[in-house]
């Protein structure tokens, strides 16, 4: 997510939460509230997945990654979207 365009990121995120894997590992920072502007791709950025346009849903598991603001989560997936419709209810946003 760090180093992808946020339209490759929705891409991405929709191609997998509806893959046969039964889990999923990503990372986000919990702060990050531009996800929309404009980055250098060797550079990144920082991406909220509970923020919009992402709304992901909550993960079954959040761990603090030991670098400022980064956390790994881990989603159970059940062939559904991961991508929500609304940020309003979310334990992250």
């Amino acid at each position: 997510m760090f180093h992808l365009p946020l339209h490759e990121n929705l891409k991405v995120i929709e191609k997998l939460g509806g893959s046969a894997a039964d889990r999923l590992m990503l990372t986000t920072f919990l702060r990050a509230d531009d996800n929309e502007r404009d980055f250098v791709l060797a550079m990144g950025h920082e991406v909220n997945l509970f923020r919009s346009p992402y709304c992901i849903k909550d993960p079954s598991r959040l761990i603090f990654d030991e670098q400022e603001d980064l956390y790994t989560g881990i989603w159970e997936l059940d062939g559904t979207s991961l991508l929500g419709s609304s940020c309003k209810g979310g334990t992250y946003e």
